[in-house]
Formats: C-alpha cells, structure tokens, sequence
C-alpha cells in the first residue's frame, strides 16, 4: 500500500463527526462578513459539546454553547495571525467569557490519537499468540474492561440500565 494511502486510511476518522467540526475552530476558516459570521461553526460546536458531554461538567455543557459567539467575537480579529499564537494569547489574558470552550474544546479535547497510541501495549498484553484466534469484538471488549478504573464497590449501575432501557 503506497504512504499516502496508508496515512489517508490511517487518520480517515478525522473526516467523521465530531473531529471532522474542529476546523471551525480555525480563524483562517472564518467567514469574511459578520452576518455569516453569526451562526457560523453553532452546530459544529454542539456536535463536540454531545460528543463530549460525558467528559465535561454539566456546567462546562451549558457555557460552551453560550460563550462560542463571545470566542467567535474575538477569533475574527486575529484571522491573520497564526492559531497557536491566537490560542496562547487568549490562553495568557485569562478571558472568563470563553474559558470554558477555549480550554475544554479547543485546547483539552483536540483530536489527537495518544489515548489509542497508549492503548497498544495493552493489547499486546492481552492478545498473546496463544490467543491469536481472538476476534476484535471480544479483543474490544477485553480493551474497554482493562481501562475501567472504577472499582466494583464505586460503580453506579444506574446510568447504564437507564441508557439500555431508554435504547431501541
């Protein structure tokens, strides 16, 4: 298989919902005129907030929808620059108004694949030659019980038989 298309099938979940919406987050994306500029990116950013949700507060949930505009405000005007100045500087003047989604979406939960990266020696932990025959179902399930850091005593069952009963 030729690099390109391996690097193309590699990173092809970049082009899936929610890391596929982190462009919006670009200033050199942004549009040119303010009215574009009013609802642009608004759904994006709710895709990652939904996607992200089990990982943020409910508090964190509710302002980044509400400080995107404030963020989108102040992106416009430093279209020229380079984003990573754009994101360390308004990391440095501490802006309470886009805190939440400048740190926890744009910041903190940029798509990256280190968590998965992280995950292969694991595997090979738990996919020896003698388990060779394993199939990738199992060999998931198997990956996603060994990251469970909650002990047995600590674990709420509750969301889980909500989230089954609630299922179709």
């Amino acid at each position: 298989m030729p690099f390109e298309k391996f690097l193309e099938k590699r990173f092809s979940f970049l082009k899936d919902i929610p890391f596929s919406d982190f462009h919006v987050l670009d200033p050199r994306n942004f549009p040119r005129s303010d009215a574009q500029l009013v609802t642009y990116g608004d759904v994006q950013v709710m895709n990652m907030v939904t996607h992200f949700e089990s990982v943020l507060s409910e508090e964190e949930v509710t302002n980044i929808p509400r400080q995107w505009p404030a963020l989108k405000a102040r992106l416009k005007y430093r279209q020229r620059q380079h984003p990573k100045e754009v994101i360390s500087d308004l990391l440095t003047e501490n802006h309470p108004d886009v805190k939440d989604v400048l740190v926890y979406i744009m910041v903190t939960l940029s798509p990256s694949s280190a968590a998965v990266e992280r995950g292969f020696p694991l595997m090979n932990l738990i996919k020896t030659s003698r388990k060779s025959q394993m199939t990738n179902e199992t060999l998931g399930s198997l990956m996603r019980v060994s990251h469970i850091t909650t002990t047995v005593a600590e674990f709420d069952p509750e969301p889980a038989i909500q989230k089954w009963k609630t299922s179709a």
